[in-house]
């Protein structure tokens, strides 16, 4: 395997009080990129279960945390997943692994710039970044072969791989309806009117996140979201 980490990243992963600064990290996003987290009281039931693909350092994981019963954390690279296990809240159950269709092994790509690695950018789609890329072998689960009980949300941030791993998820959507979340944002040569049709096709509803305000859009949502996507049962 690759060395994932520099020398800086060691440094501060050893030092820093992690879950304290997971909750620092957190509201910092909610104030500086990341409004959807200020929502999700609103959105989700209180009480139900979650889960959350694609959590790198947890920070949506933080915020269900204080909502939600318990949330199923789905981190594949195992530098942050590390990082990951020893700061979440206690209930927050983590899996390392990636979220697609099928069950199995693939190869999960990092991006990479003048020595960095870029975490959030990870995927199994083949992506690369400034200066190369980082490969590197995990294991992928599908979201119904747990068998996870009373999901209210599901929240997906997966660069691109987002409609392949609600593909798997397909049972429990049918059977819980919870609300989804996913990022669509194009990377890899992803459609996001693709991932749009097919959920909606499943009987959401889209609400897109424009203007500093969650937004209707009976036709062409997939053409108008810039980055994370709300859906809602219509039943």
């Amino acid at each position: 395997m690759p060395e994932l980490i520099t020398l800086k990243d060691k440094i501060r992963f050893a030092l820093l009080p992690k879950k304290q600064y997971l909750g620092y990290q957190a509201r910092r996003a909610s104030r500086r990129g990341e409004p959807e987290l200020e929502l999700l009281k609103f959105l989700i039931p209180r009480g139900r279960n979650a889960i959350d693909g694609g959590t790198h350092k947890g920070i949506y994981s933080w915020y269900l945390s204080k909502f939600c019963a318990q949330i199923h954390a789905f981190e594949p690279n195992p530098i942050m997943f590390n990082y990951l296990r020893q700061s979440v809240p206690d209930n927050v159950s983590c899996y390392e692994a990636a979220l697609s269709k099928e069950t199995g092994h693939a190869t999960f790509h990092i991006p990479t710039s003048k020595g960095r690695f870029h975490y959030t950018q990870g995927s199994l789609l083949n992506v690369s970044g400034a200066t190369g890329k980082e490969e590197i072998h995990v294991d992928v689960h599908t979201i119904d072969q747990h068998n996870f009980e009373d999901i209210g949300f599901i929240k997906l941030d997966l660069e691109g791989a987002e409609l392949d791993a609600l593909k798997g998820a397909e049972k429990l959507i049918e059977r819980d309806r919870p609300v989804i979340l996913v990022e669509a944002t194009g990377v890899g040569g992803s459609s996001k009117e693709d991932l749009n049709a097919y959920i909606v096709g499943l009987g959401y509803a889209p609400l897109v996140f424009s203007d500093n305000r969650l937004r209707y859009f009976e036709k062409d949502a997939g053409s108008r979201i810039t980055h994370n996507c709300f859906y809602l049962p219509k039943e």
